[in-house]
């Protein structure tokens, strides 16, 4: 994926779980915060992932 596009991505993850975060419709009532947890935890790893696969140097090719 372009680093372009994975900066793109990555906001849009991130600005979507936030605005779940503190909307006021929720999946589960809000006493129970298992959604609103879970949808930033999803998030998290989103853009972990796409942050350690840009991180990653590609294997040298051997001669």
């Amino acid at each position: 994926m372009p680093t372009i596009l994975r900066g793109i991505v990555s906001v849009i993850v991130f600005v979507g779980a936030v605005f779940y975060g503190i909307s006021p419709v929720d999946l589960f009532p809000d006493p129970m915060y298992l959604d609103d947890v879970g949808i930033l935890i999803g998030a998290v790893l989103v853009i972990w992932k796409m942050v350690t696969n840009k991180t990653e140097k590609p294997a040298e090719k051997s001669e």
